[in-house]
């Protein structure tokens, strides 16, 4: 009870007592290594796992605690180890399954991790602790759609509210991982209806609200993220989020503390990828390098990882003339970031702008963008590449001449005109280019435009409208 309300002090008091009251009952000694691991107490936990399999060689729980330690600190290969020697002493214990899997999961081995989970789950169709954990490796290899028909069908079936919850977060996750933040926030709401004694639901949901673009969101996320801390002050998720939540408000102090205290409380896995996008954001860049080498250090599979240090890359080479070595090192990052995820929109994003610096292989950009948004499809990412394509083609025009078209061709014919209405065009006098655009099709929305030299005129204010922008043409040959 002490642990599902987050008291670990008072949990491992008892754990503590139950130890000493049976000291060769394996699953007091479990729950004991399983407090220590919640407080962040890796050596003593591994000294107390220790002692016990001296005395009781042949638990199989005490040798998946064991694995469980060395995942924690993130020594992979020796968790498998000590998960196949659980498995020598019983060879179907679905306990060491599944902690077999997670780790696997983080090693990007997901093909291993499927082919263990799916036999299990053919053995044992019944349990729903094995699909969920089948549902999590579809979900990490962006398989989405078979995650999302994993946990709909365990929510169909849930006979609790904890099932129920369970399921519903894990369809807020498939949600997040494809970026439709709505719809994550509506299966977090269900699963937080549900049970809501579920902070994990609680904390799914505050990451859902922080990911939109409404400080009522960020306000609720807050709300949220403070309410697990009370019960569970070493929570692994809130104190990123509130960081992040400080960031999106410009209280960038605050959000360093928030991201600095993930470190304090677990140099691990601690938040050293936000922390460092942050110090990225403050131009603070020393620390942004030393943050984020720490985190492709712990994890060179992580693609956000990678994209912060090639956006770092990026914005201290912008600084220079002309490109230099760390162009080629944003190129380099961008590069493995879109390798890792290919769906990355911002991954596909950042290599065409390191590949616009240097080599400035336009070209190669603008195929880079194309992909992606062919990739992309109707995610909620396509927006954002269609904008840095046009942006890009912009760039690369001499001229620009707008024939009938859609509202792609409306989106391109409002971009190039914002951006030679603020002279924002590179590499051209007064950051202007020649602006054609076929009449009649387009003269309802250039006679819209009219209206501002009207509004000029009656403020007395002097500038050059942005209709002169434009040359209106009647044929090709014109």
């Amino acid at each position: 009870a002490y642990e599902d309300q987050g008291r670990y002090d008072d949990a491992l008091t008892v754990a503590q007592s139950a130890v000493g009251a049976c000291p060769l009952d394996d699953s007091a000694h479990t729950a004991l290594i399983r407090m220590l691991r919640r407080v962040q107490r890796l050596d003593e936990a591994e000294a107390v796992t220790r002692a016990a399999l001296e005395r009781m060689p042949r638990a199989p729980d005490l040798v998946i605690e064991l694995g469980r330690i060395c995942d924690d600190r993130n020594d992979y290969a020796q968790a498998l180890a000590n998960f196949d020697r659980a498995l020598e002493l019983i060879p179907i214990y679905n306990r060491a399954l599944v902690a077999k899997s997670s780790t696997l999961r983080s090693l990007r081995r997901f093909a291993d991790a499927e082919r263990l989970m799916s036999a299990a789950v053919d053995r044992y169709p019944i349990y729903s602790f094995l699909r969920v954990e089948l549902g999590w490796i579809y979900r990490d290899q962006r398989r989405l759609a078979e995650a999302h028909r994993i946990f709909s069908r365990l929510r169909e079936e849930a006979m609790s509210p904890a099932r129920r919850a369970e399921a519903c977060t894990g369809l807020g996750w498939v949600a997040f991982t494809s970026e439709d933040y709505q719809a994550a926030a509506r299966d977090f709401r269900d699963a937080y209806a549900a049970d809501s004694s579920s902070y994990d639901s609680a904390l799914g949901l505050a990451w859902a609200l922080v990911r939109q673009d409404d400080p009522a969101c960020w306000a609720e996320a807050e709300q949220l993220c403070l309410r697990v801390l009370a019960a569970r002050p070493r929570d692994h998720l809130a104190h990123p989020c509130l960081g992040v939540i400080h960031d999106r408000r410009n209280e960038y102090a605050v959000a360093e503390y928030y991201l600095q205290r993930t470190i304090e409380l677990d140099s691990y896995d601690g938040n050293y990828v936000d922390l460092g996008a942050l110090y990225v954001q403050l131009g603070r860049f020393p620390e942004a390098e030393e943050m984020l080498g720490q985190a492709l250090k712990r994890d060179w599979y992580d693609t956000q990882a990678h994209i912060e240090y090639g956006n770092m890359c990026l914005q201290q080479d912008l600084s220079e003339a002309q490109a230099g070595p760390r162009a080629l090192q944003a190129l380099q990052h961008f590069r493995q970031a879109l390798s890792l995820t290919p769906a990355s929109a911002p991954a596909a994003i950042g290599l065409a702008l390191a590949l616009t610096r240097s080599p400035g292989d336009l070209p190669a950009a603008e195929r880079v963008l194309r992909d992606a948004i062919e990739r992309a499809n109707d995610s909620p990412a396509r927006g954002q590449l269609v904008l840095a394509l046009a942006r890009l083609l912009i760039e690369r025009g001499d001229a620009y001449v707008v024939l009938p078209g859609g509202t792609g061709t409306l989106t391109e014919l409002a971009v190039v005109w914002e951006m030679m209405n603020k002279s924002a065009l590179s590499k051209t006098v007064g950051g202007r280019k020649p602006l054609l655009v076929m009449v009649p099709y387009w003269r309802p929305v250039i006679q819209c435009l009219e209206q501002e030299t009207k509004l000029a005129l009656r403020s007395n204010k002097v500038k050059i409208p942005a209709i002169d922008i434009v040359t209106m043409v009647h044929t090709v040959d014109e």
